[in-house]
């Protein structure tokens, strides 16, 4: 018995593995359209050649069907399509025509073929050659007798234009006297000669030469042709008339090729020809329009006339035979001659009217519903339909169920399961995006539209992570839409609200959105306590208590409320306590999977570099750097860097930056270089802080920065360079640099000069000192200084005169003698307050 079920299942017909893909087309003004569904995996390429176009395939696709390509295209542009083995699709062209091919959404390859010149001679010119381009009919053979078997019968004239004459090339026919065909017994007995002998019985008759019929007859035919017609055609037997009797065939009016009617029609007036640029604009706008007419289609905002032809359910189905998986509905697509958008949200669509501000969801407002429960079991019976197929509007409504209940990734799973009207589910998606992450991280059909006077507004203010200060928005339409919402979405959307205008710096409105969440929802949750935290610190350092008791209670909130309070401390140059270090450190390991990792990372290295534990700092950095984005790993090694030179200790700052110094010049900041340039100087390290320094930086960073390279040089005994680095800057603190110069080259005068006008009196009375000008050191505010000075001046103005033979006389020995007590006297006050360290001292 198995044996005979197992041969049974190898001869019964078994569906084909292979993927047959349905070519569909559209004719169009300026081009032809071919569309043919790819599936997965699958690839193609175009070879063209005169008068021919080969599309080759690659990957699963195994046939291609043509059966309906030629229902809604002529063969104008296309002259022939056939399938070749591989599989591969031959394009016969009419005309020199381009083909342009685009892979769109779905992997749907679109095939425009454009209007282009007629083919030359030497190439197969398919427009001449086929039937539809015979040459005009003659009057004198528009009728003949039917073809015989194995001949071709004429095809009729094509239409000329002649000036502004129509012609359709019908035979020249007399309307009051028409020439009727005549059956062949009756044409046979009338040409005919008189004296003929009868035919007899069994003897074929002798055969005579035939003559054409003459359509337009002239005079002396007519008596003829009247007695032709006065034939009693009673005496011709039935058979023969039923037999013979056959109408000639009707020439209809046939194709004008596309180059010659382009120049006819060129001279008729008031028919003028378009520029390249106008003709395409012309096809994007015919593009547009009927992308426009199609999404209005298919989102019920057209209604059928009364002749359109319903799709049957059948064809509604997506045959299994022919469709990969990744076609929507026909239900919901757009005709053969119309795209779905690129855009898997929407937003390339065109909306040709309408308000921009509608919601096109269905609104999230408060009705009378059943238990959850209960609601939810009925909405997820009636998500398959009869024989087990999807229900796609039991999917939609299921949808909306969750959001209506603030279950965003449940909503947006569901809108995932099934394909839904794209701008309703693009809503849908942003809105379950908001209620999972605060913010919508993809693009959202929301943005830009805060204000909106309807319940946009709302969904447009949380879209983005933040709203910039200064933004306008409505905020009657926000509250309104909030005020409508069920308290179980309010919950969750008004605190929302109120934080992300809180960082707009809009206190007041953020006040307003708690105050309708306090009023309407029973209780106070997290998310309230948090907003109201965060509105209390405002621009002041945050309170511990208030953020205290939201973190211990380790909910939802928690992480959020742990990292704006650390963050909201580091803001205020606040330093952060081991503990709450510590439990960052702890929430990154439990969020290690998740988005959140790195926003623990980076709050814990910068909490560590606040409180000074630089080293804690640089290892969580090196061992965390790969989860941080690019932006994020160069503040923080900006924060590190500007710390660690400006608090760390000189060890710790000597190791810590020489294994980092590759990393810190590529991403600290301006500021923060110039922070570790001056602590090598302070260190003795001018060679080091020179090559820190090398690059150049614009505005106050870069005078800083020439100030220090000046520093440098001076420190490597290198003035002149000090000088050509200080060349077009002023300042004080240019002035003080400059003079430490002139000290360098012994110009002490010019230094005491730059020391004053750089208001270092001190360095002043030094650099006086040395260049020995008492009578400006008579004025120093050290009265010991100053008193040697005077001395010094004194003695300089009134000189002792020694002879120069002899002994000094008594009263020049006694002067002598007065000034060098007074100047002993001046130099032991000045020494007496000079701190000298000896080594009985040490």
């Amino acid at each position: 018995m198995r044996c005979l079920l197992a041969l049974l299942l190898l001869i019964s017909p078994l569906p084909a593995l292979a993927q047959t893909a349905l070519v569909r087309s559209g004719d169009h003004a300026e081009f032809t359209r071919l569309t043919l569904p790819l599936p997965d995996g699958a690839g193609f390429t175009l070879t063209e050649d005169r008068g021919q176009a080969t599309l080759g395939f690659t990957g699963p696709l195994e046939a291609i069907d043509l059966s309906r390509v030629y229902d809604r295209i002529g063969r104008n542009r296309l002259s022939d399509i056939t399938v070749e083995e591989g599989p591969t699709l031959q394009l016969s062209l009419a005309c020199g025509c381009p083909i342009e091919t685009t892979l769109a959404a779905s992997n749907l390859l679109i095939i425009d073929t454009l209007d282009g010149p007629a083919l030359p001679d030497n190439a197969p010119d398919v427009a001449e050659n086929d039937l539809d381009a015979a040459p005009p009919a003659s009057p004198e053979t528009a009728f003949e007798a039917p073809p015989q078997a194995g001949q071709i019968a004429a095809r009729p004239a094509p239409i000329l234009l002649r000036g502004q004459v129509l012609s359709l090339g019908l035979p020249n026919l007399d309307p009051l006297r028409p020439a009727l065909p005549v059956p062949r017994a009756v044409a046979r007995e009338a040409s005919a000669p008189a004296d003929a002998p009868p035919a007899e019985p069994g003897v074929p008759p002798t055969p005579q030469p035939a003559t054409a019929p003459a359509l337009t007859p002239g005079p002396e035919d007519r008596p003829a042709q009247a007695e032709d017609r006065n034939t009693d055609m009673s005496q011709v037997p039935a058979a023969d008339l039923a037999a013979d009797v056959t109408l000639p065939p009707v020439p209809l009016p046939a194709r004008t090729p596309r180059p010659q009617a382009e120049e006819l029609v060129s001279v008729i007036p008031g028919v003028t020809t378009l520029s390249p640029a106008e003709a395409q604009l012309t096809r994007e706008l015919e593009q547009s329009l009927l992308a426009a007419i199609g999404n209005a289609a298919t989102e019920g905002l057209l209604t059928p006339g009364a002749g359109a032809n319903p799709l049957s359910e059948e064809q509604r189905q997506i045959s299994e035979a022919h469709s990969d998986g990744t076609h929507p509905d026909p239900g919901l697509a757009a005709t053969p001659s119309t795209f779905q958008s690129d855009e898997p949200d929407g937003s390339g669509r065109v909306v040709l009217s309408g308000n921009p501000c509608a919601l096109n969801m269905p609104p999230l407002v408060e009705v009378e519903r059943p238990d959850f429960v209960t609601e939810l079991t009925e909405k997820r019976a009636r998500l398959s339909g009869e024989f087990d197929r999807d229900d796609v509007s039991a999917y939609h409504d299921l949808a909306h169920f969750y959001l209506i209940y603030g279950f965003g990734p449940e909503a947006g799973s569901v809108l995932a399961s099934v394909q839904q009207p794209p701008r309703e589910a693009a809503e849908m998606g942003s809105v379950a995006r908001i209620l999972e992450y605060g913010h919508d991280p993809e693009q959202s059909p929301f943005t830009g539209r805060m204000t909106c006077d309807t319940d946009v507004a709302l969904w447009a203010a949380l879209a983005p992570s933040r709203i910039p200060p200064g933004s306008d928005f409505d905020g009657d339409a926000i509250k309104r839409a909030l005020l409508a919402m069920p308290n179980t979405l309010k919950a969750i959307v008004g605190p929302l609200l109120a934080e992300r205008f809180f960082d707009a710096r809009e206190e007041d409105f953020a006040r307003d959105m708690l105050r309708i969440v306090d009023r309407n929802v029973p209780g106070l949750s997290e998310r309230q306590a948090l907003a109201a935290a965060k509105l209390a610190s405002k621009d002041s350092p945050p309170d511990p208590d208030a953020f205290h008791d939201i973190i211990a209670k380790n909910s939802d909130v928690s992480p959020e409320a742990l990292l704006h309070f650390t963050n909201a401390a580091l803001d205020h140059d606040q330093s952060v306590d081991a503990e709450t270090i510590g439990l960052l450190g702890s929430y990154r390991t439990q969020y290690r999977e998740t988005p959140m990792a790195a926003q623990f990372a980076r709050a814990e290295i910068l909490a560590h570099s606040a409180s000074g534990n630089f080293p804690a700092g640089f290892e969580l950095y090196d061992s965390e750097s790969a989860n941080l984005m690019p932006e994020v790993r160069e503040e923080v090694v900006d924060t590190l860097a500007r710390d660690l030179a400006s608090h760390g200790t000189a060890p710790v700052f000597t190791r810590l930056y020489f294994s980092h110094a590759t990393e810190i010049a590529e991403k600290s900041g301006g500021e923060a270089m110039n922070a570790v340039a001056r602590r090598l100087l302070n260190l003795g390290l001018p060679e080091v802080a020179e090559k820190v320094l090398a690059a150049g930086a614009d505005g106050e960073i870069g005078r800083a920065r020439r100030l220090l390279r000046a520093r440098a040089a001076l420190d490597m005994n290198l003035p002149r360079r000090a000088e050509a680095e200080l060349s077009g800057l002023e300042g004080e603190d240019v002035a003080a640099l400059r003079a430490e110069a002139h000290l360098a080259t012994a110009d002490y005068a010019e230094a005491e000069a730059l020391f004053t006008k750089a208001g270092q009196a001190e360095r002043a009375a030094t650099a006086a000192w040395m260049a020995r000008n008492w009578d400006s050191l008579r004025s120093d505010e050290e009265a010991t200084r100053a008193r040697l000075a005077d001395v010094v001046a004194s003695h300089a103005a009134q000189p002792i005169e020694i002879p120069l033979i002899g002994p000094p006389t008594l009263a020049a020995s006694r002067e002598a003698l007065s000034q060098s007590g007074e100047t002993r006297g001046a130099l032991r006050d000045l020494l007496s307050t000079l701190q000298v360290d000896t080594a009985l001292g040490q």
